[in-house]
């Protein structure tokens, strides 16, 4: 199918327009990048109490099963997006997640672009969950949710990976071809005067928060602050008792925390898809510290700026502040390389030679 991607009307289904996260953040900084015939949607809030009660409900206490969640999602994109893309009869759909499914089957008229953006399609297969019925539904809606995966991945007309890591993850589970596309970071809404701190964002065990409040007790004389909300009790209670250590909570502007920040830490334990920031941290030539996990290296570039063994943080960050000259202009460079102009072009390549 054929299309005039500059008059095309082009439709953007994301969860949700408030408190976005990166990967709603990337899909609206690439409807900005067009210049007309264009539509956001997003149909719900997930930043508040109730939804990160029923959310702890399903994955945290293991009551219910994570795979049961993402079911219910599946249903609510569906029904929810069915009157946007009929009402606006688009002739490109961008989509990510759970709204793949709405975009594929509303709009199967559309040319569908569907983001790989994370893991959450790598169904839990396993025989898991705190109760005997917990990993039986577990199982059964973790072959349901593959099948619509499938579907989805398999269907859409072309399919975007955040990062190679993601892409051949997804290669070799579904058997799907990709490109890959990094995520759309305009740098001037991050550019600032650095600070002198050192920053974690998301205050998530599995983002390693742990890890940075250990090298905030042993590094006193340096001062610390950590983006994002957290409900865990133990962690929050930890950063309150550390003096060399502030949490700014939730941000609408990350320009708050990174004016205030002379190295970003990303201690992840998992394997990150991607990681915006130190794109973000990069326009301002804010060096990141990361493990070596995921798609991280994609997204820092410099390998000495990674670590394969956490215990190493304390002497890395020591180290940098050494050269810290050659280090800024390091990640300047890096995060120039992935900007959103740079990525967005390559995507309108990739649009032009697939569908022109």
């Amino acid at each position: 199918m054929k299309v005039d991607l500059q008059n095309a009307k082009k439709l953007f289904l994301l969860r949700r327009l408030d408190k976005p996260g990166g990967a709603e953040e990337s899909l609206k900084t690439l409807e900005r990048s067009f210049e007309q015939n264009t539509k956001l949607v997003g149909y719900s809030s997930e930043h508040n109490e109730e939804y990160e009660s029923v959310t702890r409900l399903f994955t945290e206490k293991r009551i219910l099963p994570a795979e049961m969640f993402n079911f219910v999602r599946y249903l609510s994109a569906f029904f929810k997006f069915s009157r946007p893309v009929s009402d606006f009869d688009p002739d490109i759909i961008f989509s990510q997640h759970e709204q793949g499914l709405a975009a594929n089957i509303w709009g199967s008229r559309s040319l569908n672009v569907f983001f790989i953006r994370d893991a959450e399609f790598l169904h839990n297969k396993g025989f898991e969950g705190s109760y005997l019925v917990t990993k039986f539904l577990n199982l059964l809606f973790s072959k349901v949710n593959t099948r619509i995966s499938n579907f989805i991945l398999n269907k859409s007309d072309l399919v975007i990976a955040n990062s190679d890591f993601m892409g051949e993850k997804y290669e070799e589970e579904f058997g799907v071809s990709y490109e890959t596309v990094y995520p759309f970071v305009e740098l001037d809404e991050y550019r600032v005067e650095r600070g002198e701190k050192l920053l974690h964002v998301n205050p998530s065990r599995s983002k390693g928060i742990e890890l940075t409040l250990e090298i905030a007790e042993e590094m006193k004389k340096e001062e610390f602050i950590v983006a994002g909300d957290t409900s865990d009790r133990e962690i929050k209670r930890r950063m309150e008792k550390l003096e060399n250590v502030t949490h700014l909570g939730y941000l609408d502007n990350m320009k708050e925390a990174y004016s205030q920040t002379k190295i970003v830490l990303m201690p992840s334990k998992w394997e990150e898809p991607y990681g915006r920031i130190p794109i973000e941290a990069g326009a301002s030539g804010i060096p990141t510290i990361a493990t070596k996990k995921g798609g991280l290296p994609e997204s820092v570039g410099n390998p000495e700026l990674l670590i394969e063994d956490p215990t190493n943080f304390q002497s890395k960050i020591l180290d940098i502040q050494k050269e810290y000259d050659n280090f800024v202009s390091s990640v300047r460079q890096n995060a120039r390389k992935k900007s959103k102009e740079s990525q967005v072009q390559k995507l309108k390549n990739i649009l032009k030679r697939k569908f022109n």
